[in-house]
């Protein structure tokens, strides 16, 4: 313990008060303030102040008693809607193949004494479906080259049935296939014939060279070309073969086929099926309806060449 008195006699240590030196950051607010004043009038960007909707932002000296100036907003130039682009919709129906067997021959005859026969009734549910589209297509297999008729595997039947495909509602047949030369050239010959008597267009064959083996046919005012090619057997190297027949000289021009089956002849059928669906692209097609005869039997995949050709001729 000290002595009396040092309690008063000593100093406790002084506390330093801390500086606070807010000053500079006060001053940089009062310039920001400042600056915002200036540029927005006074006290408008606090939204303390906001001039008279009867004087304006700026107070006047004189008075004036016109009614104020009507703003006039430029009107916005509309543009007009687009015309629509006119579309037709047409239904095509393909079918095959038609091909009468001897018991679809003997199925159609209704007179026991005298050939006659009707295959009308055959058609008579799907009738209403092939009436109703706008062209109906189909491939007919085989040949009418007259009797005696026959069935597999060299098929001849009856003109009948022609009438009766066309009372179904189809108008084109396809004749490019692997059976119309089943009774040679004088077949294939009287089949186109018949079919044309019966009122059909004749896609694929024809009588002579002077006449095309396509058409352009106007359907609801759309001009669709039809061609129709059919695959040949492997032939030799001297004669082409379609279904393990010979190819007589006087059909081949007669005939749209290929050979898929030898590249070099291959290569040129293809080429010159390309440049008839650009021919008859020239001449107006529209649209081209392509039928192609092919595939292998009891195969379920398609050939490499079958993917080559599907591809390029939809490019």
């Amino acid at each position: 313990m000290g002595t009396p008195g040092s309690y008063i006699n000593k100093r406790r240590p002084r506390r330093r008060r801390p500086r606070y030196r807010l000053w500079p950051g006060l001053v940089m607010l009062v310039l920001v303030v400042i600056v915002l004043i200036y540029q927005n009038g006074p006290l408008q960007s606090f939204g303390l102040f906001r001039p008279s909707l009867e004087t304006g932002p700026e107070q006047t000296t004189t008075s004036d008693t016109s009614a104020p100036a009507e703003t006039t907003v430029p009107e916005r130039e509309v543009t007009p809607e687009p015309t629509p682009f006119p579309t037709t919709t047409i239904e095509l129906i393909g079918v095959g193949d038609i091909i009468l067997h001897d018991a679809v021959i003997a199925g159609g005859r209704t007179d026991s004494e005298e050939a006659k026969y009707d295959y009308t009734p055959i058609f008579q549910y799907v009738r209403p479906i092939i009436q109703r589209a706008d062209l109906a297509m189909l491939n007919f297999e085989g040949t009418l080259a007259g009797p005696p008729y026959t069935g597999f595997p060299l098929f001849s039947a009856p003109d009948e049935i022609a009438d009766a495909l066309f009372d179904a509602g189809f108008t084109v047949a396809w004749t490019a296939n692997n059976h119309i030369l089943d009774k040679g050239l004088s077949g294939l010959l009287r089949t186109t014939q018949v079919l044309r008597d019966k009122g059909f267009a004749v896609i694929g064959t024809r009588l002579d060279e002077e006449e095309q083996t396509s058409a352009i046919i106007d359907v609801n005012g759309i001009k669709v070309g039809l061609l129709a090619y059919t695959y040949e057997t492997i032939g030799t190297e001297s004669a082409r073969g379609l279904n393990g027949i010979p190819i007589p000289e006087a059909a081949l021009p007669l005939l749209d086929s290929f050979n898929p089956y030898r590249p070099n002849v291959f290569a040129d059928d293809f080429a010159e099926m390309l440049d008839h669906v650009d021919r008859i692209r020239k001449e107006g097609a529209e649209l081209v309806c392509l039928s192609l005869h092919w595939g292998e039997e009891y195969q379920t995949e398609p050939r490499p060449y079958q993917k080559q050709m599907a591809s390029e001729l939809a490019d």
